[in-house]
């Protein structure tokens, strides 16, 4: 295994808001601070209707419940933390207004950003699909979204998502870090759904898809086999809609990687659009990795 920095100089940021999201969210969470040897940073959001600026008094109250809330919210997710290590170091800060913005704000000094996906469609937690989906395209660092940890396989691999773009090679190279904090193996995932559109003028018989996926495949990786020369690599190319590829291999994963936005030059696979598909849908663990430097 590749040896490690004995600390992380920035922490893991992890949005709490009271549901059930939180104890995904937070066990996840500490389990990674652990292997990376960082802290952990709870962010929690409050935003306050603009009208409370009419009544100083009322918003005075507000705001002093508000924070006493949040307080309790962070006590018990530090508690989930040191269940799993009483050592690990665990901050926190309360932030007024949205959870998006408080959560990319905090992402400017984090390796990671780790929120929780609730059970049921309906709550009103911070992993919200348009909160989880806006973070995630816009943060700077890797965003995280948290399962129920009996859906997904301890010691699974890290299922990765390639196109030949350079966001699909950020999620590579995340892919191989994560699994060698791990002890684990990478599995690199090339998905595609036949477009005959994208092929004109085809040769009857020939599978020119499947070919240049594998050797796209190929080419993504060949640098980190020799980074990681002890992590395993299996690379697999699937003739299947890359959700669908995703989802039906997600039952071996520890977790899945993909790119907030990449459009390589393999014909059918956009994994900007993947990775909201899975944000909505993934039954295990989800990193979301943005490419530096790119803007949405």
């Amino acid at each position: 295994m590749t040896a490690k920095p004995t600390v992380r100089r920035w922490p893991i940021v992890v949005g709490v808001d009271g549901s059930d999201a939180d104890t995904a969210a937070m066990e996840w969470a500490a389990g990674e601070a652990v292997r990376r040897r960082a802290a952990l940073r709870l962010v929690h959001a409050q935003e306050l209707p603009p009208w409370l600026a009419r009544d100083p008094r009322l918003r005075e109250r507000i705001t002093e419940s508000a924070t006493e809330r949040t307080e309790e919210l962070f006590q018990r997710a530090r508690g989930l933390a040191h269940a799993r290590d009483p050592e690990l170091v665990v901050g926190s800060q309360l932030e007024w207004g949205s959870a998006a913005g408080a959560l990319l704000n905090a992402a400017h000094e984090a390796v990671l950003v780790v929120m929780g996906a609730a059970t049921s469609e309906d709550q009103h937690h911070i992993s919200l699909r348009p909160v989880a989906s806006h973070v995630a395209a816009h943060a700077p660092c890797p965003v995280v979204v948290a399962r129920d940890p009996a859906g997904s396989s301890a010691g699974g691999s890290v299922i990765v998502g390639v196109d030949g773009s350079r966001v699909s090679e950020q999620a590579v190279e995340f892919a191989f870090e994560e699994a060698d904090y791990r002890g684990t193996g990478v599995v690199a995932l090339m998905a595609w759904g036949p477009e005959p559109a994208a092929w004109p003028m085809m040769p009857e018989g020939a599978d020119p898809q499947h070919d240049l996926a594998a050797a796209t495949l190929a080419e993504s990786v060949a640098g980190m086999r020799e980074r990681y020369p002890d992590v395993p690599l299996e690379q697999r190319v699937v003739p299947s809609h890359p959700v669908r590829g995703f989802l039906d291999a997600a039952p071996e994963a520890a977790l899945l990687v993909v790119g907030s936005h990449g459009h390589g030059w393999f014909p059918g696979l956009l994994l900007g659009s993947v990775s909201n598909a899975l944000i909505r849908r993934s039954p295990v663990p989800l990193a979301v990795v943005r490419a530096p430097g790119h803007r949405s």
